[in-house]
């Protein structure tokens, strides 16, 4: 009897539930007899129908990848990637010549909107060696790049928030994969700010002109990624470009369209409270431990015409340091590595240059480009901490597919404090596909 009651009672429980299942499907069938009988649509007919408004659209879009839309277009999601391969050929006199295979950069990245067309939103990761400082194979830091949304309601005031990179000098902004060259020039690596978080207001079309654009912003002061709670020191950013010929699209190197004059001018000023590093939210963090104070100004020009490109950039950065302590506890002077007393860190205080032009023949796709770069310090107590630097540059780049798709061949050289018999010499050759 111990046996039997479990099987007597999963019996019943087997029965109830074909009686259910039975008495269900003899309901439905009565229904469904109830009803009356609908003409069914030729198969044809079917094929030709519109899709439902709440249907997705799915899509394909240059640069943009992979985009999928809602059917009431209150929702988008893109998807792409971005790669680059790149070797690169380094000599210099007194050292062996050295080279190296990598992936300069791998990077996935999505852009759509949310719940509104006007509600946009970017995420940008990294995946590159480099990019994530990779140090004995393991990563030193996040893969986040960019994160944000951008409230586009209004023509004159929209309103973005999180990381992103700082709207100061233009070949920064230029995203890596619309350059003309390989790497940016050495004056964007000593005076940018790349990516912070903050917020900014924004418009692509002040005032419906067709002239002017702008950018307010105020950041952390404290570079992408950051999340510790840190001084309270802020960095303010404003960016004014005027379009004397209507504007267009002038964050991409390179003239493919072989169109009229097209002229945009910039000008760009940063204030920077604290900044922790010597460069502001780059370089090195100053040997005494302090924080500085500066200033970054900036002006640009970009000209295209006729397959011509022209970029042009001025550079000047003033500062004052705020130096940690110089002695420890005990009142003992603070030593460096060398075993030396610590003093006061010096600003990397100067001024650069840019100058930078392109010819495209389109028929090809071949374009050429030359560069002249210069970093300049002042020479001044507690101000010297930048010295002299000349970038000369050239360039020959194949566009199977404009940006999209390319192969590009550098050679530089980089000489430091008028040393140009002992320059470094790179050569660099690149594939970028961009999907």
């Amino acid at each position: 009897m111990q046996h039997r009651e479990p099987r007597l009672a999963r019996a019943t429980v087997a029965r109830f539930v074909g009686a259910l299942s039975l008495s269900l499907g003899l309901l439905s069938s009565l229904s469904a007899r109830a009803q009356p009988s609908e003409p069914v649509a030729p198969a044809a007919a079917l094929a030709n129908a519109a899709p439902a408004d709440d249907e997705p659209h799915v899509s394909f879009k240059p640069a943009r990848g992979l985009v999928v839309t809602s059917g009431d277009g209150n929702y988008e999601f893109g998807a792409h990637v971005r790669l680059q391969l790149l070797s690169i050929v380094e000599h210099s006199s007194g050292a062996d010549t050295a080279g190296t295979f990598q992936v300069r950069r791998a990077r996935f990245g999505s852009t759509g909107h949310v719940g509104r067309p006007y509600l946009k939103y970017r995420i940008e990761l990294a995946f590159g060696p480099r990019e994530v400082n990779t140090l004995g194979s393991v990563p030193q830091t996040s893969p986040l790049l960019d994160a944000n949304v951008d409230w586009q309601r209004y023509r004159d005031v929209n309103v973005r928030a999180g990381q992103y990179k700082v709207p100061l000098d233009r070949q920064r902004i230029i995203p890596f994969f619309r350059l003309q060259f390989i790497d940016r020039a050495i004056t964007d690596a000593e005076f940018t700010f790349d990516r912070d978080m903050g917020a900014d207001l924004h418009s692509e079309d002040l005032l419906g002109l067709g002239l002017l654009r702008y950018n307010l912003g105020v950041f952390t002061g404290d570079g992408r990624n950051s999340f510790a709670p840190n001084d309270t020191g802020l960095s303010y950013v404003a960016r004014v470009s005027v379009f004397p010929f209507g504007l267009f699209d002038d964050y991409s190197e390179g003239d493919f369209d072989h169109g009229d004059l097209r002229l945009s001018l910039a000008g760009a000023y940063l204030l920077s409270h604290d900044a922790p590093r010597d460069h502001g939210i780059l370089g090195a963090a100053p040997l005494d431990g302090g924080t500085t104070d500066m200033q970054v100004a900036t002006a640009d020009a970009l000209l295209q015409y006729r397959g011509l490109s022209l970029l042009s950039a001025f550079f000047y950065r003033n500062s004052r340091r705020n130096p940690g302590a110089l002695v420890d506890a005990s009142g003992a002077p603070r030593l460096d590595a060398d075993g030396d007393p610590i003093g006061i860190a010096p600003s990397r205080d100067g001024s650069g240059l840019l100058l930078q032009g392109g010819y495209l023949l389109t028929w090809l796709p071949l374009e050429v480009a030359a560069r002249y770069a210069l970093v300049d310090g002042i020479d001044a107590e507690d101000r010297d901490g930048l010295a002299r630097a000349e970038e000369f540059a050239g360039a020959l780049n194949y566009y199977v597919s404009r940006h999209q798709l390319k192969l590009q061949a550098n050679y530089a050289r980089i000489a430091q404090n008028g040393d140009y018999s002992g320059s470094l010499g790179r050569l660099l050759v690149q594939m970028q596909a961009a999907f």
